[in-house]
């Protein structure tokens, strides 16, 4: 578990990194910087625990907002997306958190055919 959490460390210092120093001073089209940090949620590992997921989102967005100088924009934005992101896997995905749960428990089959009757249809 301990490599699990050296791995976030890593990928969050390496896209606070490259989006605050190099993403930043890019101006495309005139119009908006590119944002790849929003990458670090997208890929954060799904068996961590969901409190430490929004904690760690709300740190990432409040240091993207000291490199870009803005008011709490990142932080804000940040926090939503995580706390939204199992809704939205599961619409896209379709019940997409009790298919991680089954395969991280290793439900007997007994037990899976239950859920399947009651809990999926």
């Amino acid at each position: 578990m301990s490599n699990l959490y050296f791995i976030i460390a890593f990928r969050f210092v390496l896209i606070l990194i490259v989006q605050g120093l190099i993403f930043n001073k890019f101006d495309l089209f005139g119009l908006y910087d590119p944002h790849i940090s929003i990458i670090f949620v997208l890929i954060f590992p799904i068996k961590t625990n969901r409190i430490f997921f929004l904690i760690i989102s709300f740190f990432f967005g409040l240091i993207l907002d000291y490199f870009s100088n803005s008011i709490g924009i990142n932080a804000a934005a940040f926090v939503t997306i995580a706390f939204l992101k199992p809704y939205i896997m599961n619409f896209v995905f379709g019940n997409f958190m009790i298919h991680m749960e089954l395969k991280y428990l290793k439900i007997t089959s007994k037990t899976l055919l239950f859920i399947k009757k009651y809990y999926l249809f």
